[in-house]
């Protein structure tokens, strides 16, 4: 009988045992379990990610107003006004600041008009560039300036202000431990846009600035997000396209837009399954006119048609981002 009662504590002791050491390694598992965890899941796309893109953007817009800016100031400068000569020799004392106060104003509105339609008609990107609601420092331009170097210098200043922002950025990218190789391509990428700028090389600068967006958009695969970086890279290609157009290097410019149907494709089955079916059909269309357009060579028809497919580009990331 004492023999039982023995084995019967012994068995009770031996499993008390095990469960203790089960329990205790258990509560030491876990929390290294869950670090183990986060560890594999990348943090989010960091703010200044999504800074720097829009600030580049701003600054593509900036590059792109110059030739219609110079156009205005050219004009401006060849017109003259013999009107207001005139009252300054027929009239005097106040009545001649209210007579001349009246012309120049309309004279500025004027000219702020001729600018607006100036940029319009010899710009390349910004109305694709519109359809991402962006705008430059330019856009608040009344008049054209005195000389054209007042422009390239505030350009410049939002140059030196993209440094800035990729110093805060490239500590998040070595973080998460994007190859250094990409991160030099950027740096030399972002150095040779800035030296073009400095020599105030319009077409050059807005490529390689276009470049740059396409770097940002690789970046955000290393992070956790709801909209790919093939979606960024989409409007990349787009606005390379139509660059490219404006150069008749069309054969060039159909590449890219193959290019942006590849990067579709690869996000087709999400899009499905987000029941954006709708979307991704005006997108293959918008597509398919891009391409007639291409074919025909015609500069404001592309522009045209690579705005909208910027447009359903749009959508497409809200539709990522609804999800």
């Amino acid at each position: 009988m004492t023999r039982k009662v023995m084995k019967t504590i012994n068995v009770f002791l031996v499993l008390l045992l095990l469960s203790s050491l089960l329990l205790a390694t258990g509560c030491n598992r876990s929390p290294n379990e869950t670090k183990e965890k986060e560890g594999n899941n990348p943090p989010k796309v960091p703010d200044i990610l999504e800074e720097m893109e829009i600030h580049v953007l701003e600054i593509m817009y900036d590059i792109d107003s110059i030739k219609g800016i110079s156009i205005t100031m050219m004009e401006k400068n060849q017109e003259a006004s013999p009107k207001e000569a005139d009252l300054e020799m027929e009239t005097g004392g106040d009545v001649e600041t209210e007579i001349k106060l009246k012309p120049k104003e309309e004279e500025e509105k004027d000219t702020q008009k001729k600018m607006e339609r100036n940029i319009e008609k010899s710009s390349v990107l910004i109305p694709l560039l519109q359809q991402d609601e962006i705008e430059g420092t330019t856009a608040d331009l009344k008049e054209p300036p005195e000389d054209m170097e007042e422009i390239w210098f505030q350009i410049n200043g939002e140059v030196e202000k993209l440094h800035r922002q990729w110093n805060v950025l490239e500590a998040d990218l070595r973080d998460v431990k994007i190859p250094l190789e990409n991160i030099d391509k950027f740096e030399e990428t972002l150095t040779q846009a800035s030296l073009l700028v400095m020599e105030e090389k319009v077409e050059d600068s807005l490529m390689i600035f276009n470049e740059l967006t396409q770097y940002l958009g690789e970046f955000r695969n290393f992070f956790t997000t709801k909209v790919p970086g093939e979606v960024y890279k989409m409007k990349y290609h787009i606005r390379h396209s139509v660059f490219l157009a404006s150069l008749d290097e069309y054969e060039k410019a159909k590449d890219h837009i193959e290019k942006t149907r590849e990067l579709k494709n690869g996000l087709q089955k999400d899009l499905i399954e987000k029941d954006a079916d709708h979307v991704v059909e005006k997108f293959d269309l918008s597509i398919e006119d891009l391409k007639k357009q291409l074919e025909l060579q015609e500069l404001d028809l592309i522009q045209t048609d690579g705005a909208i497919v910027i447009k359903n580009i749009v959508l497409i990331k809200e539709a990522f981002q609804g999800s």
